[in-house]
């Protein structure tokens, strides 16, 4: 038979199991829905896109848009959205056939920040599962950990922080924060006093020379530890700010809160750089000691930012589904 014959097909089997039925009224009223796979559809409009799909993962894995849709309205206007962040999602919630959804990082980050903003908890998991931490830097991660209430993330952020605030130049510690600074240093501190002293008192007085170098020869000096910089500078009288720092270097414990109101961050975060170079000599192999001993830098994170990772904890725990019941991830 030729390519160009025409070939004449049989007609299709009436014993089928296919058939096609118009919902047109006619045997309508004797359906009965599928408690599984009848499926409502909703038309989101993002930006000047709109996106129909079923509604299922929007009412079973949040409450968020339950009052939207008893609004009834023929299209949910979506704001603060990008077209780019919802794709994301919905390549998440409904993947193509057969495949496991593949995100970038930035994907993934958008499935964060819209699950979070919408209670979304098993996307807002996978996202936190399947984000590449190791390609983030640790001040990327906390602000991340920060956005998104993830504790873990901000606690792993600090611990990879700690081995570089010894010896972190002004300007750095600047970009990260100086109140951040300084609690980091606090820490460094007091394992560096716990674990690591040696007597070193002759070498102090080089150290002050090194990191207040310009208030000796521009600024005057204080008269009582704390006390005795602040004044030392209002008189100007370099002889007590030396005295008073190599004091506040050489003392076994650390600064409080308190005195820090009182020096200023910048003095303090210098007076702690001041201290890790005299308890504990700056050199790379010493860095990467620091967190090969045996200290538990967890306790000592927690301790210093305890009121943040408690309010972190209880604002994720919305995020944590009941034991009673859980929805799937897929319908």
């Amino acid at each position: 038979m030729s390519l160009n014959e025409s070939t004449e097909l049989p007609p299709p089997d009436s014993s089928s199991s296919v058939s096609s039925n118009r919902m047109d009224g006619s045997g309508a009223s004797d359906l009965i829905k599928d408690d599984k796979y009848h499926l409502d559809t909703v038309v989101f409009r993002v930006e000047d896109r709109s996106f129909m799909i079923p509604k299922y993962h929007f009412e079973k894995s949040t409450d968020y848009f339950t009052p939207l849709f008893q609004k009834g309205d023929t299209v949910i206007s979506l704001q603060d959205v990008s077209i780019d962040e919802f794709t994301a999602l919905l390549k998440l919630l409904y993947p193509t056939y057969s495949q496991t959804p593949t995100l970038s990082q930035n994907e993934w980050l958008s499935v964060l920040k819209l699950a979070t903003r919408w209670t979304m908890i098993e996307p807002r998991q996978f996202a936190i599962d399947h984000l590449d931490l190791e390609s983030m830097l640790p001040t990327e991660r906390l602000i991340l950990a920060k956005a998104y209430n993830v504790a873990d993330w901000m606690q792993l952020s600090y611990i990879q922080l700690l081995p570089k605030m010894a010896g972190m130049p002004i300007k750095e510690a600047s970009k990260l924060g100086l109140e951040l600074a300084v609690r980091l240093c606090r820490i460094v501190d007091g394992i560096l006093l716990n674990y690591f002293r040696e007597p070193r008192f002759e070498s102090s007085g080089i150290v002050v020379e090194e990191l207040f170098k310009e208030e000796f020869e521009d600024e005057p000096a204080k008269l009582d530890a704390i006390d005795r910089v602040v004044m030392a500078r209002e008189c100007g009288v370099a002889e007590w700010l030396w005295a008073a720092l190599r004091e506040l270097i050489e003392r076994p414990t650390g600064i409080t809160p308190d005195e820090v109101e009182k020096l200023g961050l910048e003095t303090t975060f210098n007076l702690y750089q001041a201290r890790m170079r005299y308890l504990y000599p700056i050199r790379q192999k010493a860095q990467e000691n620091f967190l090969n001993r045996d200290i538990n830098i967890m306790d000592a994170i927690y301790i210093e930012f305890e009121d943040e990772l408690e309010e972190m904890e209880r604002q994720a725990g919305k995020f944590h589904r009941p034991s009673s019941g859980s929805a799937t991830p897929t319908p």
